[in-house]
């Protein structure tokens, strides 16, 4: 009896080391797959939307996504809490920037056809109309001052420009911040002063202290034509992607001096700094998300080069939901869609 009871012991303990390793050994697997970069989580489709499609921009707390359909002159509701398009905005002229600004609960859209900006309420009725230039395109929030503020050119050949500065608790144009030459994305020091543009004609990054009204101009070196932007303030850097060649350029925001560059091949529209990761998504119209880790101030490393659709160049970056939305154009007989990735 008692070799029985000691037969019984000793193969209990085998199971359960069997039962540990083949815990241990399925760990690898799931690591894997949280640590993915990318992974793409719905696609909504987005009916009856044809032509090129622009920026992307989001109400958190309703949870909707609002897609500037360029092509289509409408604005495309979606909510992505359930992954449905609900509603589509008309009336619009070739809708390229747009602004969700949550504090006031008003849409902010610029029209490329008539260089107006069109505000509209939390049921997408028109406040107001205003006139802002003949080339308009990136606006963005400063929550510091409160105000909204829109890139903007005046002209046929684009050689006068500036950042307009509008009060959405008024909805009236208060001003103009100069810079030398027309915009297109900008950046927002949230805890200094200063906002860092792209010149897009003279490829210039152009610092603007908003306190003293110092303007300092940053020439790019073999890097024509800059359009968007991101920035990592605490770090001070500044990522900058042109256009000839497409290549991202990773600037020192305290000097201007470029620290790195790395190619990114096509038309980007949009590039986003995840500070919690530090990592970059750089939303490519070739049909791909290039995906840049910080390894330290002064290196990036290409850790992925994720799968979109041809003509898919802008997004938008959800960082308290862990989610990259992108919005691709109609193809054949298939609808626009809104991709949704989930970051790990």
């Amino acid at each position: 009896m008692e070799n029985f009871w000691l037969i019984c012991l000793f193969t209990l303990s085998l199971i359960s080391t069997r039962a540990i390793d083949s815990t241990v050994a399925a760990v690898p697997v799931t690591a894997a797959q949280v640590l993915a970069p990318l992974e793409l989580v719905e696609q909504v489709p987005m009916p009856r939307v044809a032509g090129r499609i622009d920026h992307i921009t989001a109400d958190i707390k309703r949870h909707r996504l609002f897609v500037s359909a360029l092509g289509n002159d409408t604005v495309e509701v979606v909510d992505y809490s359930i992954g449905k398009w609900i509603y589509s905005i008309t009336g619009l002229n070739q809708p390229k920037g747009i602004l969700y600004v949550g504090d006031f609960g008003e849409l902010f859209v610029v029209n490329k056809g008539d260089g107006t900006l069109k505000i509209y309420d939390d049921s997408y009725n028109v406040l107001k109309a205003i006139d802002i230039g003949t080339h308009v395109d990136y606006l963005h929030y400063d929550p510091k001052s409160k105000k909204v503020l829109v890139a903007f050119s005046q002209g046929t050949i684009r050689n006068v420009g500036g950042i307009a500065i509008i009060d959405p608790a008024t909805n009236q144009r208060e001003g103009t911040i100069a810079t030398d030459g027309p915009p297109e994305d900008f950046a927002i020091e949230a805890s200094g002063s200063r906002i860092f543009a792209n010149i897009y004609d003279t490829s210039l990054v152009e610092s603007i202290d908003r306190k003293t009204g110092q303007l300092t101009k940053w020439q790019l070196n073999n890097a024509l034509k800059p359009v968007p932007m991101a920035l990592n303030e605490a770090d001070h850097r500044l990522f900058v992607i042109s256009r000839i060649p497409p290549v991202m350029l990773v600037l020192d925001t305290e000097t201007g001096k470029e620290i790195a560059r790395m190619p990114v091949g096509g038309i980007s529209a949009d590039l986003f700094f995840d500070p919690s990761k530090k990592r970059i998504y750089i939303v490519n119209g070739a049909g791909f998300i290039s995906v840049f880790q910080q390894k330290d101030l002064d290196h990036f490393d290409l850790i992925d080069t994720v799968h979109t659709t041809v003509g898919a160049r802008s997004g938008y970056f959800h960082e308290a939901f862990h989610r990259l939305f992108i919005a691709a154009p109609a193809k054949g007989d298939g609808p626009a869609l809104v991709l949704e990735y989930q970051t790990p």
